[in-house]
C-alpha cells in the first residue's frame, strides 16, 4: 500500500507545470543577524530556471553577496484539501547584464499582464529596468534526491496528511548543476557572480 507521502507528492511533470501557472513566489535569504528575510515576489523564468528582478539596493540583494543560499515557496490553494506547493531550495545567483533582466521583465509582463495591450509592454519593461537586477533561482539536479524535501498536492483520496515527509527526486527543468548561458555572460564581463553550492528542488508536504 502506498504511503501517503507518496500519493500526494508531485512528479516532476506536475511541479514543472505547476511552476509555470501565474503564481506569486515567497523568497527566503538571511539577514546578517541569521534570521530569515521573506518577501513575496513575482517570478519569470531565465534559461529554463525561476528568477525575479529587485531593486540592487535591496534587503535581498545585500543577503545574497554576503551568503547566497535561498530558498522559494510557490503554493496556492483556498482550502486546506486544494493545498498544492513546491518548494525550492538552492543558490540565488545575482546578475546584472540587461539583456538578462529585459528577458525577466518581459516574462513577468506576458504572465501577469496578458490583459494588457501588447504596445504597453515597453512601457512596462523600461520601468522594471531602472536599478535593478535578476536574481535567478539555481536548483542543481544532481543534488535533488539527496536534501530532504517536503512537497504537496491534492492527493484525490480526502485530505492530505499534515506531516507526510520525505525526499524526492524530481527531474524538472528549474535549475542546472552548471551557471546558465546569462551566467557566464555576466561572470565573464565581470557583473555577476555564481556560487557554487548544494542545492536541491522537491515538492512540499503541508507541514
Amino acid at each position: 500500500m502506498p504511503k501517503q507521502r507518496d500519493i500526494v507528492r508531485m512528479t516532476p511533470e506536475e511541479v514543472d507545470a505547476f511552476l509555470h501557472e501565474v503564481h506569486t513566489m515567497s523568497v527566503a535569504t538571511l539577514n546578517p543577524d541569521g534570521r530569515p528575510h521573506v518577501v513575496a515576489m513575482w517570478y519569470g523564468f531565465l534559461d529554463g530556471a525561476p528568477a525575479f528582478e529587485t531593486y540592487r539596493k535591496s534587503q535581498k540583494i545585500l543577503n545574497l553577496q554576503r551568503d547566497p543560499r535561498i530558498t522559494c515557496m510557490v503554493e496556492d490553494g483556498d482550502k486546506y484539501e486544494q493545498l498544492r506547493g513546491v518548494e525550492l531550495v538552492g543558490t540565488g545567483t545575482i546578475i546584472e547584464d540587461p539583456e538578462a533582466l529585459r528577458t525577466v521583465a518581459m516574462d513577468l509582463f506576458r504572465r501577469h499582464n496578458s490583459h494588457l495591450p501588447s504596445e504597453h509592454m515597453d512601457m512596462y519593461v523600461e520601468a522594471l529596468m531602472n536599478k535593478r537586477w535578476v536574481v535567478r533561482v539555481a536548483v542543481p539536479l544532481s543534488a535533488a534526491a539527496s536534501v530532504p524535501g517536503r512537497g504537496y498536492r491534492p492527493s484525490g483520496r480526502g485530505r492530505a496528511s499534515p506531516r507526510s515527509m520525505g525526499t524526492t527526486s524530481s527531474q524538472s527543468s528549474h535549475g542546472s548543476a552548471g551557471p546558465s548561458s546569462s551566467e557566464r555572460k555576466a561572470c565573464q564581463s565581470g557583473r555577476g557572480k555564481t556560487h557554487p553550492s548544494p542545492a536541491t528542488a522537491h515538492t512540499v508536504t503541508p507541514a
